[in-house]
């Protein structure tokens, strides 16, 4: 579940807060670009159509088709994490490009900004001939789905080019909510209610009526439509819509094909992975096929193929040259190479030692035998000779010139996980204990195997030191310097700022007349805790990385909760608690916002952040209405 559709799920039961400060809540979880998890081992390139900034996933497969997808958020917000991970998945199911549009949002840009952005960019990557008929579709959830409709609309009544298939996931097509089923089926969404949506629908509408055709598609002509796919769950206060949608569709000629999963939620395939989402991405996947055009050369489909990036020319080699009768050498000379590349061997993604087998390519390995065993035992099989009498007979005679690495100094290399490894041309390691303060650093010499041994003493046998890089020594993932530095910065803030909290201020704090739903002192003492270490650990990473944005907001969120300090509690004046926490706000949504890059930081600082904003506030609020006057005896 993404974290707009958290938030507005913890938030059911709250006050209701003021619509501006909801939309900037539910913005803190916006991804304009994919995360990073997302851009490994894909191409995303960022650019504009029709002065619209769009983002690309694997831009160079636009010959194959593009998929163009417009995302949800009730017009306010968007994309989110799941929408980007759902647009990954599809394009990777047919191998296509995919597009995000980032159209312009409300309230800052009522309609039709959104729109004309939306149909700008389609225009424009039409006339630029990325988008070619027959060889492109339009997607949308939710606001987007509505967006796509009704864009589609005014391509249809301008006789522009249309895309050959429209993929729509709940589509928010009715911006009246006036159908007489929504309240039936609002206390089973958890994600979406009116309260959320009718001040959305007003801040995207402006001057415009909601019944309006291009606000609410539902109403306009349907005719011409190319085919369209409608997903939605039964959990989702919008499905009647839908379910009418699809009704009027079908009167009106269109083709369509629906899915309605029982139980799931709104917009259900961008929430997150499980099988429902897999269905209907599976789904999806094959009405674009059947629509797109046929002389595609289509993949077939596989939702257990691995994904397009992990492929490799070790992958090929190995189909290619092994088949069922490949000799046992043959098998075991492809799988050496295999174990070269670092997708294939666990060893290399681990970061630790590899040993570096040979083939068995001597007459004893052939009749079945080990490198290690005696042949003049009758079955080859019995005692073993010693590990160096092997080394010495079999270095020689599997060196060639392929393999420069088959060498009898390679013996007795030890594997990361404990077993060590055999002879170089033996394809069964013999396990033996090891002994001594060795690690793996030790054996391989590399920072990689430093890393894996983690603690222990600087000196080992070998006489060699584990080397200090990045990440030695802290188990956060992080240089030890950066931890020390933000250390000490969080340190010397709490310091300062708590300098104003003394016995006077304390007994000022507890003779105000506090609301209903304060939390007791303990709780605002962890809370306080928590909030260094919270804030100490964004810092850590923003300085690890670099990012003197992330750093400097960092930096005055610091400030700016020690100031708050001392004017709510040095100056003892409740008024000046929540003009000074309202400032507080400003540097910690920054932050939020500068840290979205940053999965870890993102969502440590999040809980922290959703506190602030839905609890820390009220209470402020609250308490200087309840003691708008200093007691008399304090200080001015």
């Amino acid at each position: 579940m993404t974290g707009t559709a958290l938030y507005r799920l913890a938030s059911r039961g709250l006050p209701r807060l003021a619509f501006w400060m909801n939309v900037r809540i539910q913005r803190l979880g916006r991804l304009p670009r994919p995360g990073k998890a997302l851009r490994a081992g894909r191409q995303v390139e960022t650019g504009t159509a029709g002065g619209v900034p769009v983002t690309w996933l694997d831009p160079a497969r636009v010959d194959r088709g593009v998929l163009v997808h417009l995302h949800g958020g009730s017009y306010v917000t968007g994309p989110v994490a799941g929408q980007w991970r759902w647009l990954a998945a599809l394009g990777a199911e047919l191998s296509m490009a995919a597009v995000m549009v980032d159209y312009r949002l409300a309230p800052e840009h009522p309609h039709p900004a959104a729109l004309d952005d939306v149909v700008a960019a389609l225009r424009s990557l039409t006339s630029a001939g990325v988008l070619r008929p027959g060889h492109w579709a339009l997607a949308g959830d939710s606001a987007g789905g509505a967006l796509a409709l009704a864009a589609t609309q005014i391509l249809v009544a301008a006789a522009s080019p249309l895309p050959a298939a429209l993929v729509l996931m709940a589509p928010w097509v009715d911006l009246t909510l006036a159908n007489p089923q929504i309240p039936g089926t609002e206390p089973d969404d958890p994600v979406l209610s009116r309260r959320f949506l009718e001040p959305s629908a007003a801040a995207y509408a402006g001057r415009t009526p909601l019944g309006d055709h291009r606000l609410s598609p539902l109403y306009g002509d349907l005719a011409g439509l190319p085919p369209v796919h409608i997903a939605a769950g039964t959990r989702d206060v919008l499905v009647h819509d839908v379910r009418l949608l699809r009704q009027r569709l079908l009167d009106a000629g269109v083709a369509v094909d629906s899915l309605e999963e029982p139980g799931a939620l709104h917009a259900y395939p961008t929430l997150g992975a499980g099988p429902a989402a897999d269905r209907a991405v599976a789904t999806q996947a094959a009405f674009l096929r059947e629509h797109l055009d046929p002389d595609l050369p289509f993949p077939v489909p596989s939702r257990n193929a691995p994904h397009p990036s992990r492929e490799n020319a070790m992958s090929e080699q190995l189909s290619a040259h092994v088949d069922i009768a490949a000799t046992p050498g043959r098998v075991w000379e492809v799988l050496t190479d295999l174990a070269e590349y670092p997708a294939w061997n666990p060893v290399h993604r681990a970061g630790g030692g590899r040993r570096r087998p040979g083939p068995p390519a001597d007459a004893d390995d052939a009749a079945g035998r080990r490198p290690g065993d005696d042949p003049a035992s009758p079955s080859g099989r019995g005692r073993r000779r010693p590990r160096a009498a092997v080394a010495r007979q079999a270095g020689p005679a599997r060196a060639d010139g392929r393999r420069a690495h088959l060498r009898a100094a390679g013996a007795g290399r030890r594997h990361p996980a404990g077993p060590v490894g055999d002879l170089p041309g033996d394809p069964r390691p013999v396990r033996r204990r090891v002994a001594g303060p060795e690690h793996p650093a030790c054996l391989r010499g590399d920072e990689r195997g430093a890393q894996a041994a983690g603690g222990g003493s600087g000196a080992h046998r070998c006489g060699r030191r584990r080397r200090q890089g990045a990440g030695h020594g802290v188990g956060l993932g992080m240089r030890r310097r950066s931890v020390l530095q933000a250390a000490a910065c969080t340190g010397g803030a709490a310091v300062a700022g708590n300098a104003f909290i003394g016995k006077p201020a304390m007994v000022w704090f507890r003779g105000l007349t506090a609301p209903r739903w304060q939390l007791p002192m303990p709780a605002f003492l962890g809370v306080g805790a928590a909030y260094y270490g919270v804030v100490g650990y964004v810092l850590a990473r923003s300085i690890d990385r670099r990012d003197a944005r992330s750093t400097a907001w960092s930096s005055a969120v610091l400030v700016g909760n020690e100031a708050w300090n001392g004017v709510f509690f040095g100056r003892r004046s409740t008024r000046a608690g929540f003009v000074g926490l309202c400032a507080f706000v400003v540097p910690l949504v920054m932050l939020q916002r500068s840290v979205a890059g940053d999965t870890r930081a993102r969502y440590v600082l999040a809980p922290y952040t959703a506190y602030v904003l839905l609890y820390d506030l009220p209470w402020t609020y609250r308490l200087w209405q309840l003691n708008p006057t200093r007691p008399s005896g304090t200080r001015d």
